[in-house]
């Protein structure tokens, strides 16, 4: 003879609702606490390893090298990094960690603003108006550089470990 599944539900099924609903949490809850923490805080490490690694890599390239497009990958690495750990502090608080990103945020500040205008004038002079902007144009491109350089200077001592 087949049971029906609601009567097997009600019978031998330990669903989640049923041992709350029974009072038989105490056991079941310590368990199961114990069981899935582990793998949780073991992925979150995982994690948090990975994005901190991204981020030294792009720091690291961008120390041998400094270009425009590895101080971007420098940024957006420390964007992501900053983000998980910012989400992930009550569970696994790093504010050393933290703070040392969010520093590394700001000493790429600079560097940044002034490429992005100096990108964004030479797009928007016009061919007629490019001599009268010159002068502007290289003095950009001069704090541009010397931005990229602290940024450089900065990063090169900066270590994103525990």
């Amino acid at each position: 003879m087949a049971r029906s599944t609601t009567r097997m539900g009600k019978r031998g099924d330990l669903t989640s609702n049923r041992i709350l609903r029974e009072g038989r949490c105490k056991y079941f809850c310590r368990t199961l606490a114990r069981n899935e923490r582990p793998a949780t805080v073991k992925w979150l490490k995982g994690t948090v390893a990975k994005e901190r690694r991204a981020l030294e890599g792009a720091r690291r390239r961008f120390v041998s090298k400094p270009t425009e497009k590895r101080l971007h990958a420098v940024r957006t690495a420390g964007r992501r990094f900053r983000s998980l750990l910012e989400d992930v502090a009550e569970v696994a608080p790093s504010a050393k960690l933290l703070r040392r990103v969010k520093r590394a945020a700001e000493q790429t500040d600079a560097s940044r603003n002034a490429t992005i205008i100096l990108r964004l004038l030479e797009n928007s002079v016009e061919a007629g108006e490019r001599h009268f902007a010159e002068p502007l144009l290289a003095e950009l491109s001069v704090r541009a550089e010397e931005a990229t350089r602290v940024a450089h200077k900065r990063l090169r001592r900066a270590r994103f470990t525990e």
